[in-house]
């Protein structure tokens, strides 16, 4: 008689640093954990070896925007963080606990090296441009055969960990290279420079994490992000005044062509406008991560935050910041319209 075949219906995240988080398969993209094969320890006083499973090859699932509801998929520590919040805080899973529809699970083990005294250097995990997640876990370094995830990879800022210096190099290519497009009419090949532009903000904001480095002090951590935020902000005061004339002109250039769309596949003028809006979107993101690398930050430093807050604001308490006691918003959005 054979089997019944079993379907997986959940997947569990187990951490390092305490607790778990399960998602519904129906919460991923898509997932691809590599090369699982079964392994064997022997406990004591057992006189049978018990079997699990690990990942030698890694992993990569990409977790749907939906899924970041703390109402339906909610940590089992750090219950007041979103689930990708949970997982931005420490790069610590150690093992996948597969959940099938009859009641019984398996684990998966994945590779873990240690990077300080609770997270792996194998693990990393970003926002994608659509507001999905993608975690991945890497094989371990001593497998020779492990392709390299970045080989074909497209870099457009020389160095992408150092959030400051990225912002730096964007604000400048800004400078330098839409001002000459601004009185150009047709505005031909702008959008090699948008299109520059783009691919540095969506660099910057998968590497948002380094924007306040893990081993500085809360009053360092402070210092790096408000200046980060503060020349941000500059930049796309600055981005605003030169694209949107821009952006005027290649409306008015299809207006005067009958038939003429502004859809990105049809014309060059469209393409360009819609790599403007996706500059603008991009901005929006990097802020809103980059206060929640601060938000984040506290937390790995112990702070606690209030827990009467808004949907649109994260209200910390804090003795140091601006005066003792004092409540900060620090999740505020800034920028509501950056078209």
């Amino acid at each position: 008689m054979e089997g019944t075949k079993k379907t997986i219906v959940a997947v569990e995240f187990g951490f390092e640093n305490g607790g778990s988080l399960r998602f519904a398969t129906d919460a991923f993209e898509y997932a691809y954990i590599r090369d699982v094969r079964r392994a064997y320890f022997h406990p004591r006083r057992s006189n049978q070896p018990e079997e699990h499973c690990r990942a030698n090859g890694g992993l990569e699932i990409l977790i749907k925007k939906a899924a970041n509801d703390i109402q339906k998929y909610r940590p089992t520590a750090y219950e007041k963080l979103t689930p990708f919040q949970r997982l931005k805080l420490f790069d610590d899973i150690v093992s996948l606990e597969l959940i099938y529809d009859n009641g019984t699970s398996r684990a998966v083990y994945v590779p873990f090296e240690e990077r300080n005294e609770c997270e792996s250097s194998l693990q990393s995990g970003y926002e994608t441009e659509d507001g999905d997640f993608l975690l991945k876990i890497k094989a371990c370094r001593k497998r020779q055969d492990a392709p390299d995830e970045n080989e074909d990879e497209e870099h457009f800022l020389e160095n992408p960990d150092d959030t400051e210096a990225a912002i730096a190099e964007i604000h400048q290519r800004i400078r330098d290279d839409v001002l000459q497009y601004e009185s150009r009419v047709p505005l031909e090949k702008c959008d090699v420079a948008f299109a520059f532009i783009y691919g540095a903000i969506t660099e910057a904001n998968r590497h948002i994490k380094s924007a306040i480095p893990y081993n500085y002090s809360l009053e360092d951590k402070k210092a790096a992000y408000e200046r980060i935020r503060e020349s941000t902000l500059q930049m796309i005061g600055e981005w605003q005044g030169k694209s949107r004339p821009i952006f005027e002109k290649l409306q008015s250039a299809i207006e005067k062509e009958p038939g003429k769309s502004l859809l990105p596949e049809e014309s060059f003028e469209g393409k360009a406008a819609h790599i403007i809006e996706g500059i603008n979107r991009g901005f929006e993101q990097f802020l809103r991560l980059l206060d929640e690398e601060m938000l984040l930050a506290r937390w790995r430093c112990g702070d606690v935050y209030d827990e009467d807050y808004d949907k649109n604001k994260m209200i910390w308490m804090t003795r140091d910041m601006r005066g003792e006691g004092e409540q900060i918003p620090m999740m505020v959005r800034i920028l509501k319209n950056l078209q």
